[in-house]
């Protein structure tokens, strides 16, 4: 219990840390501490000043000022919203003597290569961004699978 408390305090720590840097540098960022009640969003442009006392979250800015107790956090997540999103990556699954990827870009490759760097095999990727590898075109052991947006390691047991 001790090992958890200390955790959470070395944790809200590297949390003040870290938003006291991104708060000089706000642009529109928004910090939002999940909580087992309601989430509280405060945007980083309010150079909110974050301190920790007596296992409690005391948040304040300009506008307003916020206690939270620890126990009640699940989260803390910054969000921007200039619309950029993250990258999504590729779903990629190996079932039945197939790799299957989906989510790639759509007329973009599927290559894959020997451990030693031969190109064993290249997939074109369809117009739905998706692709197919059959297992039995490849030789037992480890080979690397190369899309347009990640690099994966697999062994062919077959």
């Amino acid at each position: 219990m001790q090992r958890n408390i200390t955790l959470r305090r070395c944790l809200l720590l590297c949390l003040l840390a870290v938003t006291t840097c991104m708060a000089r540098a706000a642009n529109g960022e928004v910090l939002t501490i999940m909580t087992s009640g309601s989430p509280v969003s405060i945007a980083l442009a309010e150079h909110p000043v974050i301190t920790y006392s007596n296992n409690t979250l005391h948040i304040t800015t300009a506008m307003t000022s916020i206690d939270i107790p620890v126990s009640d956090i699940t989260g803390i997540n910054f969000l921007d919203p200039t619309g950029i999103r993250p990258v999504i990556i590729p779903d990629f699954q190996a079932e039945n003597g197939e790799l299957r990827f989906s989510k790639l870009p759509a007329g973009s490759k599927v290559d894959v290569f020997a451990v030693g760097g031969t190109k064993l095999l290249t997939t074109a990727v369809d117009n739905d961004g998706q692709a197919t590898v059959s297992l039995d075109r490849l030789p037992k052991g480890a080979v690397i699978v190369r899309t347009a947006t990640q690099t994966i390691k697999i062994t062919n047991k077959k």
